[in-house]
């Protein structure tokens, strides 16, 4: 908001107001562009609106770039050229956008701000409006002697190219990646080979960093547990959880995968604990553990962990329907009857995914009911 203050004015002038409130709004849209060409695997929301003062910027670095502006050093006021505060910042977001940090900025909105600013005041700007004006600057000193105009409009032509080549060099380095992870997080309509394919490309394109990779080994993991294949699912999880250890989901998945598959349940048990010690109000890590301990008869457990998942999520279908199931066992007919009912009344279906895994009720001798695996 600094840098709006400081410099957008003098682009409201020149555009006039409403060009310049167009101008404004579409340096926003193609920031938010890019930042979903290059993030499209991610489920953060974009919020802000830097990128559109990154647009207005790039507008003031084309029309004055020689203009000074005061800054502070630390403690200590500087007079330095527009060109410098502006170029300076915009190769630390290509800089920061190409390693794909990531902390919380949205540098590829930034550098989207950038180039959408430069290309819209050179379309929109008035006739008459030249690029690199300075001429109109006040007069530059060095060492003594007046630096002439035309060498110093040289100078900015040489140095506005250089963030631009800079940001729009990496574009082709992200289109491949953005491509295959628009895939590799599994959209509708995209099949599981599919999937599984875009996913193994980025993990093996040496490009991604760590927590890209455990993402992308995440969600071919989901696509192999999609398509039956348990063991390839939680080798996948286990190695997102190598690269990201903190990361609850992936713990979650691999211990529902082992829940799933009968096997393991004791790790499956780990898994979801450790989940849990990370996200500690997680209702869908509570319902995995609960269908753990269902699994391992410990319907105590099984019952306290669904308890605490529709605590916090009154309406998941797969908790009352496992609870309903260690109700059963536990000898507790109209409980376990009602939670089951409950159940189907917001996922018709939910019988058929519980017999996929291999639980379902049944009625024992007398009437008794009881869940069996």
């Amino acid at each position: 908001m600094i840098f709006l203050f400081v410099f957008g004015d003098d682009i409201e002038e020149v555009l006039g107001h409403w060009r310049f409130l167009a101008f404004y709004l579409l340096c926003g849209i193609g920031s938010a562009l890019l930042f979903v060409l290059s993030s499209s695997g991610s489920n953060t929301p974009l919020i802000g609106a830097s990128g559109a003062v990154a647009g207005v910027l790039s507008a003031y670095l084309l029309f004055r770039p020689c203009a000074r502006v005061t800054c502070l050093l630390g403690l200590i006021p500087l007079r330095l050229r527009a060109f410098w505060i502006i170029c300076g910042w915009a190769i630390w977001q290509v800089v920061e956008a190409a390693n794909r940090v990531q902390d919380g900025i949205a540098y590829w909105g930034h550098v989207g701000g950038l180039i959408t600013g430069a290309v819209l005041f050179i379309v929109m700007r008035p006739t008459g409006v030249c690029l690199f004006d300075c001429v109109h600057s006040e007069p530059v000193f060095a060492a003594g002697k007046f630096e002439r105009p035309d060498v110093m409009r040289v100078v900015m032509y040489i140095g506005a190219a250089i963030p631009a080549v800079a940001a729009i060099t990496p574009l082709a380095w992200l289109t491949m990646p953005a491509n295959q992870w628009r895939t590799c997080t599994g959209y509708p309509g995209i099949d599981w080979d599919t999937q599984i394919e875009s996913c193994t490309t980025l993990i093996q394109s040496g490009q991604e960093r760590a927590r890209d990779r455990a993402f992308a080994y995440n969600n071919r993991g989901h696509a192999w547990f999609a398509k039956g294949d348990n063991d390839r699912a939680t080798a996948d999880y286990s190695e997102a959880i190598r690269l990201d250890p903190k990361n609850a989901e992936y713990l979650n998945e691999r211990c529902w995968a082992r829940a799933v598959a009968g096997r393991e349940l004791p790790l499956a048990v780990s898994d979801c604990t450790e989940a849990l010690r990370i996200a500690p109000n997680d209702a869908n890590i509570m319902d995995s553990r609960g269908f753990v301990y269902l699994r391992l008869n410990r319907l105590d457990d099984a019952v306290a962990d669904y308890d605490e998942a529709l605590r916090r999520n009154p309406k998941q279908a797969g908790s009352l329907y496992g609870r309903g199931l260690a109700k059963l066992k536990k000898g507790d007919a109209a409980g376990g009857e009602a939670d089951i009912a409950a159940a189907k009344a917001i996922r018709a279906d939910i019988a058929e995914e519980f017999a996929r895994y291999g639980v379902t009720p049944v009625c024992a001798p007398l009437g008794e009911k009881q869940a069996e695996d």
